[in-house]
């Protein structure tokens, strides 16, 4: 975003217990993001105190219902470790119209995770937490085409007026996306071993993995589950997709003549 990003650096941290945001899968946050996020139910409240305790580490993860032959089953993708950047208090109106107490955080997701084991859900969500490793990147060719894509988009959003994160289903665009050039250095220090292992492979997965911010909200949940050239292919085919829904709209709205 602008006025430039913040650093984060990895503190030292156990992944056995950790709060968790339960998000529908086109809310949940890809690497490199930030968002502000107005917390005033008490297991987000409660999920938000218990992250001031283990280095300000909050898990944003998509989840779904599905019915089976044993009646609705939950169940939890792939998602984000982020890390609380800033508190801002504020109020909120409960159902009888009387103002109650609430936070509004800033969150930076850095670190790709999946849950291995739920801990509870009262009073608020808490997992153990596995990471997934950036490693291994998509290849150069891919990599660059990503990037040209993304800078065209890009390019197409700021002539149309729209935001560079798509709006979700209910209207909201509230993102603030990590430029592809910025994005490496941003998820360095909390993907620190796959960086030592392969920097140049990690930079492509790090700017893939940003980029998925540009894409068709619906689809980002199933990005933040791939690796490797599937990523890369991944991405580049749906950027593909809205370069060509914005070109339509420009041609649309005159701006193209």
């Amino acid at each position: 975003g602008e006025g430039g990003d913040p650093q984060i650096t990895r503190p030292a941290r156990s992944l056995a217990e950790v709060p968790v945001f339960l998000v529908s899968p086109s809310r949940v946050l890809v690497p490199g993001a930030r968002r502000s996020i107005h917390c005033y139910d008490t297991s987000l409240l409660g999920a938000l105190e218990a992250a001031r305790e283990s280095g300000g580490m909050i898990a944003h993860i998509p989840w779904s219902a599905n019915d089976s032959e044993g009646g609705r089953k939950m169940t939890m993708g792939v998602g984000v470790l982020a890390t609380v950047i800033k508190e801002t208090s504020s109020t909120k109106d409960n159902k009888f119209g009387e103002e109650s107490p609430s936070l509004v955080v800033d969150v930076l997701a850095t670190t790709r995770v999946r849950v291995k084991k739920v801990l509870g859900y009262e009073p608020y969500v808490r997992a153990e937490l596995e990471e997934i490793p950036l490693l291994p990147g998509p290849d150069e060719a891919t990599d660059m085409e990503t990037t040209e894509l993304w800078k065209a988009v890009t390019i197409l959003q700021k002539e149309l007026g729209l935001p560079a994160s798509p709006p979700t289903a209910d209207g909201r665009a509230d993102d603030t996306v990590a430029d592809l050039s910025t994005a490496p250095a941003l998820l360095r220090a909390s993907n620190e071993a796959s960086f030592e292992e392969d920097n140049a492979a990690s930079e492509r997965a790090a700017r893939a993995l940003a980029a998925l911010a540009a894409v068709a909200p619906e689809s980002r949940a199933e990005g933040l589950m791939l690796s490797g050239s599937k990523l890369g292919e991944f991405v580049m085919e749906q950027l593909t997709e809205v370069r060509a829904r914005l070109l339509a709209m420009k041609s649309l709205s005159g701006l193209g003549k």
